[in-house]
């Protein structure tokens, strides 16, 4: 498994793409902007936290006008659509996202409140709408793209004190779904990871 996913990784070609990375302050979002600068892609990466400063500077010194930091609430649609502005008159085009960008709240049912609620509704699966919605609306103007959203085994393996997490990342999972039908034709592929 490990030799096929190297395999895999070693032969994606992301040259001069443009790709919007949400959530990528975290171990996976941090990873997938590093994995795609080196494969040859423009990555604008956003997330609600700031990048530490040495590795944002490193990153900007090391692939140059190709790698950016926005602090984007992906939650928040004047911030999403603002962002979807930046790429577009930045860089002309948007090709892909890979929305990693999530809020969970880990607590049984009784003891969850009505705001907890939303918030992890609002983090995880509001923030897969917005991004998806500005990020079509793009793609649309360019001939197509791709997306990936990040979801989670536990849309589909209950776990105790996952139930706004897991109802969330099952919502994302038919988001997906759904784009992908709707905008296939267009040349917009809509995939979800669930690690």
């Amino acid at each position: 498994m490990e030799v096929e996913r190297s395999i895999l990784m070693e032969n994606l070609q992301l040259q001069d793409k443009v790709i919007f990375i949400t959530g990528a302050v975290g171990k996976l979002g941090n990873a997938a902007t590093k994995l795609f600068l080196r494969r040859g892609a423009t990555v604008v990466a956003s997330d609600i936290l700031p990048m530490d400063k040495k590795q944002e500077s490193s990153l900007k010194e090391a692939y140059q006008d190709r790698f950016c930091f926005e602090l984007i609430d992906a939650s928040d649609e004047q911030q999403v659509k603002d962002g979807m502005q930046l790429i577009e008159q930045k860089f002309g085009r948007l090709d892909g996202i890979f929305h990693n960008a999530y809020k969970q709240a880990i607590k049984p049912l009784t003891e969850l409140t009505i705001e907890e609620w939303d918030a992890a509704i609002k983090g995880s699966l509001t923030s897969t709408f917005l991004v998806n919605k500005y990020a079509v609306i793009s793609m649309l103007k360019s001939g197509g793209g791709a997306i990936v959203n990040t979801s989670s085994v536990l849309s589909q393996k209950p776990a105790v004190n996952n139930v706004a997490y897991g109802a969330a990342k099952a919502g994302i999972n038919q988001l997906t779904r759904v784009i992908a039908l709707e905008y296939g034709a267009q040349n917009i592929r809509a995939n979800a990871l669930l690690p």
